[in-house]
């Protein structure tokens, strides 16, 4: 496992790990086209990220993705699945961002509680399954969808799915 924000990730590097026969899936954020440069505090981020996602995986190497929700790109995830759907990911991690550190000084007017995440995900959840996206989908942990899945699974029920918005 790599663990990168793609900046300084070359093809002489990923010829270097081929060549010596190892084949390492890759991981990095990535929090929206429209607000990963936001999160992240550079102009360009997002940029850098696909262009090292098309990098890997035109070198046949697996990518997953984390993507962090809070209030700017909340409304942006059916349309972020789809364009990464065109990138080719394998894997795609949705997290929660707590108030700590830096974003508690300067995003905390942009943090979404769980449960409001919880209700948007499940209003959304049956486009997200109808679309069938050919990578799998990990929301926070508490719901999972396979590759091409037309159902979804909970792999853990940590007590917060027994409220009125899963049962819906």
């Amino acid at each position: 496992s790599i663990f990168t924000n793609g900046s300084l990730l070359t093809q002489d590097f990923i010829n270097t790990l081929l060549g010596i026969g190892i084949k390492p899936t890759f991981y990095m954020s990535f929090d929206g086209r429209t607000t990963h440069d936001w999160l992240r505090g550079r102009t360009g981020a997002t940029e850098t990220t696909i262009h090292a996602v098309k990098l890997l995986k035109d070198n046949n190497l697996s990518v997953t993705l984390t993507y962090m929700i809070f209030k700017k790109n909340l409304g942006c995830i059916l349309e972020d699945l789809d364009f990464l759907a065109k990138l080719g990911i394998d894997n795609i991690r949705f997290g929660l961002i707590s108030n700590t550190g830096e974003w508690s000084k300067y995003g905390k007017t942009e943090t979404i509680s769980f449960n409001e995440v919880l209700q948007y995900i499940m209003t959304i959840l049956p486009e997200i399954i109808n679309r069938k996206y050919p990578f799998t989908i990990d929301i926070a942990g508490l719901i999972y969808l396979e590759k091409f899945a037309s159902r979804y699974r909970i792999p853990m029920d940590k007590g917060y799915l027994t409220n009125e918005i899963l049962r819906q």
